[in-house]
């Protein structure tokens, strides 16, 4: 059946190309601002940077998942001088997605300063 081929020959493509240990997709997580300056979210990269002429800087691709199911998502082409890499493994920032940020990995906790006033 034709449509089904192509559809099937469409996701072959798509599953080898992100699970390929070779490959450059989902191997690093980064933040970005999205949907708006001062709000934040984690993004995939999904392919090595590109220079991009008419801006005359370096872009990367990335997708932005969904929560709770990152199986769907925002493809979006940004500057990469306004990504902030992550040192999280792909791995838990998915569990991090789908848990609807409640298993926040140890890398992006941190604690908050204590005020003075709580020890007098």
């Amino acid at each position: 059946i034709p449509l089904v081929r192509s559809i099937y020959n469409g996701s072959k493509k798509v599953s080898h190309a992100i699970f390929n240990n070779n490959s450059h997709a989902f191997r690093k997580v980064v933040m970005i601002e999205y949907p708006r300056a001062g709000l934040y979210t984690l993004a995939f990269q999904t392919a090595p940077a590109f220079f991009s002429a008419p801006h005359q800087q370096e872009v990367i691709s990335v997708i932005v998942p969904t929560t709770p199911n990152p199986t769907s998502g925002f493809l979006l082409l940004i500057p990469k001088c306004d990504t902030i890499e992550l040192s999280i493994s792909v791995e838990e920032a998915f569990r991090y997605i789908i848990s609807l940020g409640v298993i926040t990995p140890e890398q992006l906790m941190t604690t908050p300063p204590t005020s003075h006033a709580e020890h007098t």
